[in-house]
């Protein structure tokens, strides 16, 4: 119906020529959940079915992305595809009897089929130094999770086609974690008086319905206490909690207990730092051979479990309301979306794609060379960091990256970054070296300004 080097404003001119559609809409692809704009090519809508999603107003036709304009020193830095296509089946009669099967991107991709389904749209307002205040205060409101909303930055510009979603989220689950949970590596509600029950209902409807809209999802929660709250404590092993308790801790105290663990006789080293461990916890039994794993699984209970028992349910009210009748989540279903997120160096990687190889120089290739030889030289912690900057969510999402080249002009070349589309515009060329680059886009991540949202 179309031709290949169309573009996707082509469908919404034939879409809106439908009389039974609504006068204004948006086209979602079904697993990313990325709205489509008129500028992309048709390609990304290849082969797949498109949601709809009406809106109160019309989407203009003129590309006005939000941008990241990061230029020269000053603002300058910082597989396992996840298919966006629907499952063959996916239209079967018997996709409702085997909703406890699917996996946490099936299960999104239903949610925001009914949202768009449903039409309800609102704009929610935030700003970046009161991002979990405003976004609790929104979520005060339960049915909000049965809209489709799109946010907007006070003080900032651009338009929001996801990527200011995608940031939003980042951005309160970043701010949000330290104030209500606890943990090192990974974290747990937080139970003190100061923290009223209902916010952990509010914080329930924020992680579901945050991930529906924009596909973040904090991994940094303990993946065995969300297994906990949606799967419940007769699907948790001893095993799980053995885990579980080793990624809650930090990484030298998980080093140092696995070695414990391997060691058929506790050498004086060992047992001084596993008691000196325990006595954080309030256990002074003395460790042996045979009793140091069942007391690392008695103290994951009790962290994982018992001390966060109180949030649980209000977490889990909040993170089901809203939910279609008859899902169910399972420990695998849990365990696996985590691993599907979890961001490694080779994920990121694999998400670069240039759209047409032909037009590669030598001085654009020495530039991708620089931002691919940047990815490999980053730390576990800083890669989440750096997709987060190109595209809004520190999750991996599966969606591809692409990259594109302008003419360096000017006396410092500079990096421009598309987020609602996932764009990297690089110079092409400029760089003296590859430190030269590493140095550059250091500074962008550094500095605040870089963050905020531009209209170009």
């Amino acid at each position: 119906m179309f031709f290949k080097n169309a573009t996707v404003a082509q469908v919404y001119d034939w879409v809106g020529s439908i009389e039974i559609v609504p006068e204004y809409f948006r086209l979602i692809t079904p697993i990313a959940g990325k709205v489509l704009l008129p500028e992309n090519p048709i390609t990304e809508a290849a082969k797949c079915v498109l949601n709809m999603c009406e809106t109160e107003d019309a989407l203009s036709l003129v590309h006005d992305d939000s941008e990241i304009n990061a230029i020269g020193y000053a603002q300058t830095v910082f597989g396992d595809n996840i298919s966006e296509f629907f499952p063959d089946n996916f239209m079967e009669e018997d996709e409702e009897d085997n909703a406890g099967t699917k996996d946490f991107l099936t299960i999104r991709h239903q949610e925001l089929e009914k949202l768009c389904r449903e039409g309800n749209s609102q704009q929610v307002t935030v700003s970046r130094p009161n991002i979990v205040e405003d976004m609790m205060s929104a979520y005060a409101d339960p049915d909000i999770v049965k809209r489709f909303i799109t946010i907007r930055f006070t003080e900032e510009c651009g338009v929001d086609f996801d990527g200011i979603k995608r940031e939003a989220y980042s951005l309160f689950w970043e701010n949000a974690i330290p104030r209500f949970f606890e943990g090192t590596c990974t974290f747990v509600p937080h139970i003190s008086p100061g923290i009223e029950e209902n916010v952990y209902t509010v914080l329930g409807r924020i992680l579901w319905h945050g991930f529906v809209l924009s596909g973040v999802f904090p991994i940094s929660i303990n993946k065995v206490f969300l297994a906990l709250v949606l799967a419940g404590k007769d699907s948790i092993s001893d095993e799980d909690f053995l885990e579980g308790f080793l990624e809650y801790v930090s990484s030298y105290e998980r080093l140092k207990l696995s070695h414990i663990m391997q060691e058929k006789e506790l050498s004086q080293e060992s047992n001084n730092f596993f008691v000196d461990f325990m006595s954080e916890f309030a256990v002074s039994k003395l460790p042996t051979p045979e009793n140091k794993k069942n007391v690392l699984i008695s103290v994951g209970k009790t962290e994982l479990f018992s001390k966060p028992r109180m949030a649980m349910d209000s977490l889990k009210e909040g993170f089901l309301y809203g939910i279609s009748d008859g899902t169910v989540f399972t420990k695998q279903t849990v365990f696996n979306i985590y691993k599907e997120l979890s961001v490694t160096t080779d994920k990121v990687l694999s998400l670069f794609t240039i759209e047409d190889l032909s037009t590669m120089t030598k001085a654009k290739e020495a530039v991708f060379t620089y931002l691919k030889r940047y990815v490999r030289n980053l730390t576990e912690k800083e890669l989440p960091l750096l997709l987060r900057f190109i595209t809004g969510s520190a999750t991996y999402s599966g969606e591809h990256i692409k990259v594109i080249f302008h003419s360096y002009t000017g006396n410092l070349p500079h990096v421009l970054l598309h987020t609602c589309s996932s764009i990297i515009d690089l110079p092409n060329s400029g760089y003296d070296n590859f430190n030269d680059f590493r140095m550059q886009f250091d500074e962008v991540i550094k500095n605040p300004e870089s963050w905020h949202f531009h209209s170009m």
